[in-house]
């Protein structure tokens, strides 16, 4: 049964209408006092801006609130605070104010005057997504794709936040829409389409995409591959300080490979990339000290190089400070120290650390001589191509009983089972 509406009085219908125009008029106040402090705001004012924002915000208007936020965030034209800014993007985002609703979920995802929540963090980046703020699509997706504040890690549903943003122009969202179709991880791998998107963000100036573009010129994936236009992109990228960027380029130009061969230059580039960080560029300038190629050849500076890198992690580096070890070069001679690293490669499927573990195994250097864990080591480094390590091998056979070569296949098989789980 419906209730129907009794009738207004003429004395509740005043009050009413004056109630309404009051309202109205409060809120054209607030308005008016929004604007006044966008003005402000925008000539650097910003002692009357907070000052026409607070009155507004004051009254409700959330769009005010959410300048509050930016200012106590920035620090501008009050004391930084965290926890103020935080206060002011909740009730603005609170009535939908799609800014505030991004800017929460960043203070959520980075702890900035919260505690650090990925949960929350998520909820307020897809209040915002969903209204179609680009920002929030493009920081949603890479809670997906590293499983933060989420159901679970999950690309597709990465990848269609992603293209959202992408859609929109957003540059960052382009780039990482190629980079999840480059992976192929739970979605299809798509060079082409990557290629695309990574050309718009490119041509707009993303280094990341620039950099993404070179690689595939380089790799020919999804283009044919031609290293004059490898070096073209990689130059821009490296040019805005891209360390990848500049580690390609400078291997290029020590190859020889769409550019003048030039030790020197390849040098420089490998040079700005290894004193920021960059495993790889160190441990390719450890390379050029040792060989003297484009500088003065320096054992001691490699030793350093190809160490840096590998105490980040790198295999190949690991297998260089290993050989110097061996060998005595740039460090005393210390054959524990050499295996030490070789190991540390070798276990992450370097076939030259293999290799060189496998002849420490074989001639005992350091070790107590085992032919047959020579041979599983020069089987495996022989899988991957290593043909010095092949020839190791068979000439260990001649050596070696058939029952010692069958334990040293067994141990091999292990090794793959243990490391390719």
């Amino acid at each position: 049964m419906f209730r129907t509406r009794e009738k207004i009085g003429p004395a509740a219908l005043t009050f009413l209408l004056i109630f309404l125009c009051l309202s109205l008029a409060f809120r054209l106040d607030a308005v008016a006092d929004f604007e006044a402090g966008l003005r402000a705001y925008a000539t650097e004012n910003y002692e009357t801006a907070i000052r026409e924002f607070l009155s507004a915000a004051g009254r409700g208007n959330g769009d005010a609130q959410s300048f509050l936020g930016d200012m106590y965030r920035k620090g501008e034209g009050v004391t930084q605070d965290y926890q103020k800014a935080a206060n002011w993007y909740r009730r603005a985002a609170d009535q939908g104010i799609v800014d505030a609703q991004y800017n929460l979920g960043v203070m959520y995802e980075r702890g900035e005057g919260l505690v650090q929540n990925y949960q929350e963090g998520a909820r307020w980046f897809r209040k915002a997504a969903k209204q179609g703020f680009a920002e929030a699509q493009y920081s949603l997706g890479w809670m997906y794709v590293n499983g933060r504040g989420v159901e679970q890690q999950n690309y597709q549903e990465a990848l269609e936040w992603f293209r959202r943003a992408a859609e929109q122009g957003n540059l960052h969202a382009q780039y990482s829409l190629g980079w999840v179709l480059v992976s192929g991880q739970e979605v299809p791998q798509d060079f082409h389409e990557a290629r695309n998107w990574w050309q718009r963000a490119a041509e707009q100036g993303e280094a990341r995409a620039q950099y993404g573009l070179g690689w595939m010129y380089e790799k020919a994936k999804g283009v044919t591959q031609d290293y004059q236009e490898a070096a073209r992109w990689f130059q821009k990228a490296a040019d805005q300080g891209n360390l990848e960027a500049q580690y390609s380029l400078g291997w290029l130009y020590a190859h020889g490979k769409g550019v003048a061969q030039d030790d020197q230059t390849a040098v420089v580039w490998y040079m700005l990339a290894a004193e920021k960080g960059l495993p790889m560029a160190q441990h390719s300038l450890g390379r050029m000290f040792a060989t003297g190629a484009g500088v003065a050849q320096d054992f001691q500076k490699a030793e350093k190089w190809h160490r840096l890198g590998a105490e980040q992690g790198l295999a190949e580096a690991q297998s260089a400070l290993g050989k110097m070890y061996l060998q005595g070069q740039g460090v005393r001679q210390h054959y524990q120290e050499a295996e030490g690293w070789f190991r540390k490669a070798a276990d992450q499927g370097d076939p030259h650390g293999q290799h060189l573990l496998g002849i420490m195994y074989r001639d005992g250097l350091g070790l107590e001589q085992d032919h047959v864990e020579a041979y599983k080591w020069f089987t495996l480094s022989a899988a991957q191509g290593h043909e010095d390590a092949g020839r190791d091998g068979e000439t260990l056979t001649s050596e070696m009983e058939a029952a010692h070569i069958a334990e040293a296949q067994r141990r091999v098989q292990q090794w793959h089972e243990t490391h390719e789980r």
